[in-house]
């Protein structure tokens, strides 16, 4: 599995590229901020972007979606609890599968 942080933001915040080695798979998880850096690691890895994915739904987090799903043609996943616009409802417990790979989906709320 090829996991790149890439540092965004002036809020010390990380988009994640996550892909499977062997199909170059993947996904973009949080994108916000400096989505050009994101776009590189994404060319450096070779990886076909599949899904964003959304940890949460606070504006440091998702700020960014739109601008990466028109740069990717990816839909976008949340939890089904999000009041965001979303293509993919998730919940606890459903997998999200990443080339030969799964992403496990572990729902924990917190206080907003």
């Amino acid at each position: 599995m090829i996991v790149r942080q890439v540092p965004v933001g002036e809020m010390a915040n990380f988009t994640y590229v996550i892909a499977d080695e062997a199909t170059r798979e993947g996904v973009v998880v949080d994108p916000s901020w400096n989505l050009e850096r994101v776009a590189a690691a994404i060319r450096e890895e070779g990886v076909r972007v599949g899904l964003i994915i959304n940890t949460h739904h606070h504006f440091d987090h998702t700020t960014g979606n739109a601008e990466m799903a028109r740069m990717t043609g990816a839909p976008i996943a949340q939890h089904r609890e999000s009041g965001l616009e979303r293509s993919r409802e998730l919940s606890g417990g459903d997998t999200i599968d990443v080339g030969g790979s799964s992403l496990g989906v572990l729902h924990t709320p917190g206080l907003c």
